[in-house]
């Protein structure tokens, strides 16, 4: 069936009601607003411009009228042929534009005086508005039809189109028969029957639209309060709904409104007559409707919708922060100051020599004073003071101002020193923003990536899934089988509480993946359901070891392993410099803020130079060596992440590899990069961090030596073994806190 005619003539109808409006409310912004919000719904031009017009001069048959009738359609022809020629796209801007060409015959005929200026304004203004509100309703509305829900802003413009709708017909009283009154009553005993959240909100759009009309909020009063003696009535028929809404009608109006003439309780008995000879296949389809959206259609489409989008302001956002990365970069180099001796030397020559009443006779022996004095500047500068046996002779024979000249130099060189410093300071904390805008770049950068990335679903798997766990009594709704390039390994379901503990689930799950699938989170939903997301199980799992022995009291050290996303573990080791409560602390920092970072997404580089230049701005100084172990448990990749960290070892098929160490401690020097080397895992491999105290006790031959003799494979026997032969080459006392952490690598059953 075409359902062009009918879409068309509802266009002329809303059309009709729109300019009714405008012609009782005095302004013009519906019609022209609506028209244009069709034109960017690319609605047909030549059909749409003579039921404009057409509309227009049945409404208000003048001479005057018929102007502005034909100027939009005049203006958008124009421009269409414009843009086709140009191939160019009509975008909302250009709308905007022809829009307020548009109303240039108002712009002309009515600025006479304020009245007119007022309503002109209004109407220009009005008229973008409207448009805006039309068209954000309009295209999903016309791209995506009915069965999906719209969001929030599209009701909201859905809700304000209707109200100026509406209001067309409030102004429409043939014989003193208010017409609304029963059109709402119709709508509002239908909405009851089968969109039962919807009747308040439509009683709210029909009397505010009889409110605009009447400048009275009695109508909007009286229609929601019908609406919520229909609501009260849900679970009876619609019989008692049309009695019970046509009776408080009657009340509200004999002890609030105008009585109960014949023509005031005449609407609202129409409408409820009307509402009783709905058929009921109309409804069951407005029903189905409603349950199409309930069944989940909203969130799959949520999935998948408009991912290339954001994809795109992810990018243009990373681009920014690139941007921003690359001016300060600039400017930090642009506001870099070189404090020499020359700067120096200039300023002292200019505070003492050219005050000085005998620097003519100064120049006139000895030439250019500034050459003897850059001598005493470098003392300076050496040595932190000048003294009289950093003068030059050539200075201590001539000058009749030297000691004058010695405490100058001495305040003006201790001056810049300290400039220097806070310089220094600050641009350490500029370099420090600077990483991390580079940083949130590259995440952002990342997540677009990701939301490129088209998601699939699997429709027959998840009625097979439903079916089976309706077999052992398991109620699933909204179960969704999804994955990201074609690649299913997720699935999210909806189940009761009571059955959300239930070991068939995963089992179920496993089975219809023909993969081991395992949970990965799980959400409260309302109504005693909760939401749980299974993911495929990685290929490789991690169990891990550590022991520790303290020098003093408190170990300097700090260990931790930590799952930092969904497919990777860091293993850390923080080598506090020094012992006791305060190489604690500085390790726990470290460690703390490292893995924030790692959780938000950075890369290594940027961690480290973060954290380091963090550390740098603290007033004690907070030396950390640093061993970090990435570990990408669903390709059984590594990274070993060296920053002043001492060797590591893999053992791994009877042999045994050192990761060699090689940069320096984290927050010693501002400007650091890690070493890191990647390595590719196997099943029952072992990896091993020792912290320095360990290493320069056993030495690199000696741990081989026990990982290649131990008969083990449990690691925090290795761990043990490690640490102990460690104290026993040490005697009684230890020459620094040991640590050492082992893990092994698993490689787990995730196919069935």
């Amino acid at each position: 069936m075409n359902k062009k005619p009918i879409l068309y003539t509802s266009y002329f109808v809303i059309f009709l009601l729109l300019f009714f409006a405008e012609k009782n409310m005095g302004i013009r912004p519906f019609a022209l607003g609506f028209f244009m919000a069709l034109l960017f719904c690319r609605q047909n031009i030549l059909v749409l411009c003579p039921l404009y017009a057409v509309a227009s001069m049945l409404v208000s048959p003048t001479a005057i009228n018929l102007v502005f009738a034909l100027c939009p359609c005049a203006v958008t022809l124009s421009a269409y042929f414009l843009h086709y020629k140009l191939k160019k796209k009509i975008t909302m801007l250009f709308l905007s534009i022809y829009t307020f060409l548009s109303c240039l015959p108002l712009l002309i005929m009515f600025t006479a005086d304020i009245y007119q200026i007022t309503n002109t304004v209004i109407t220009l203004l009005g008229a973008e508005a409207f448009m805006f509100c039309c068209a954000t309703f309009l295209q999903p509305l016309l791209t995506r039809g009915l069965k999906y829900k719209l969001r929030h802003e599209e009701r909201l413009s859905l809700f304000l189109f209707l109200t100026a709708l509406f209001t067309g017909v409030s102004y429409f009283e043939p014989f003193g028969f208010a017409v609304l009154y029963t059109v709402a009553v119709f709508a509002i005993i239908l909405c009851k029957q089968t969109l039962y959240p919807l009747t308040l909100t439509a009683a709210s759009v029909f009397g505010l639209s009889y409110a605009i009309a009447s400048q009275s909020f009695f109508a909007l009063a009286l229609l929601v309060c019908l609406a919520l003696v229909a609501m009260s009535f849900k679970r009876n028929n619609i019989y008692v709904t049309v009695a019970g809404v046509i009776l408080a009608f009657f009340g509200i109006n004999y002890f609030f409104g105008c009585g109960v003439e014949l023509m005031t309780v005449l609407p609202p008995v129409c409408g409820g007559a009307l509402a009783l000879f709905v058929p009921a296949g109309l409804v069951r389809k407005i029903k189905k409707i409603e349950s199409v959206n309930l069944a989940g259609f909203s969130t799959r489409t949520l999935l998948n919708r408009d991912r290339g989008d954001v994809a795109k302001r992810l990018d243009r956002l990373s681009q920014i922060f690139y941007d921003i990365q690359d001016i300060l970069k600039a400017d930090l180099n642009r506001k870099k100051t070189n404090y020499d001796e020359k700067l120096i030397t200039r300023e002292i020559c200019n505070k003492c020599c050219n005050s000085c009443p005998n620097s003519g006779v100064c120049r006139e022996k000895i030439g250019d004073t500034s050459y003897a004095v850059s001598g005493l500047v470098l003392a300076a500068m050496e040595s932190g003071k000048a003294t009289l046996l950093d003068t030059p002779p050539m200075l201590t024979s001539q000058c009749k101002r030297v000691n004058t000249l010695i405490n100058s130099t001495n305040d003006i060189v201790s001056r810049y020193k300290k400039r220097q410093q806070i310089e220094q300071s600050i641009e350490q904390g500029r370099e420090m923003i600077i990483t991390q805008m580079g940083g949130v770049g590259l995440i952002l950068e990342k997540l677009g990536e990701d939301m490129r990335a088209c998601v699939s679903y699997d429709t027959l798997l998840e009625k097979g899934i439903f079916e089976e766990l309706c077999r052992v009594n398991i109620l699933a709704d909204d179960i969704i089988v999804f994955g990201r390039n074609k690649r299913i390994d997720r699935i999210t379901l909806n189940v009761k509480e009571g059955d959300a503990e239930r070991a068939e689930i995963a089992g179920i799950l496993s089975d219809m993946m023909q993969q081991k699938m395992i949970e990965h989170s799980r959400e409260n939903n309302i109504k005693g359901n909760i939401v749980l997301h299974y993911i495929v199980a990685p290929a490789y799992d991690i169990v891990y070891g550590d022991m520790a022995l303290a020098k003093e009291q408190q170990c300097g050290d700090n260990r931790k392993a930590e799952r930092i996303s969904e497919d990777k573990i860091m293993l850390i080791l923080s080598d506090g410099m020094g012992s006791g409560q305060r190489a604690y602390d500085a390790s726990m920092n470290a460690v703390l803020m490292i893995e924030s970072f790692y959780k938000a997404g950075f890369d290594h580089n940027t961690v480290l130079s973060c954290v380091g230049r963090l550390l740098g701005l603290r007033e004690e100084e907070e030396f950390n060596a640093l061993d970090i172990v990435v570990i990408d448990v669903r390709n059984g990749t590594a990274d070993f992440i060296k920053q002043g960290g001492r060797e590591s070892f893999i053992l791994s098929n009877g042999g045994v590899e050192v990761i060699q160490c090689g940069s320096l401690p984290l927050g010693i020097i501002e400007e650091t990069y890690p070493i890191v080397e990647q390595r590719k895992l196997s099943d029952g491999d072992i990896i091993v961090l020792i912290s320095d105290g360990i290493a320069d006790s056993l030495g690199v031959d000696m741990v081989k030596e026990i990982l290649l003799t131990s008969d083990t494979v449990n690691p925090q026997v290795f761990a043990e073994l490690i640490v102990n032969n460690a104290e026993r080459m040490c005697g009684s006392s230890l020459p620094d806190d040991m640590s050492c952490m082992a893990a092994r690598v698993i490689k787990t059953e995730n196919k069935l």
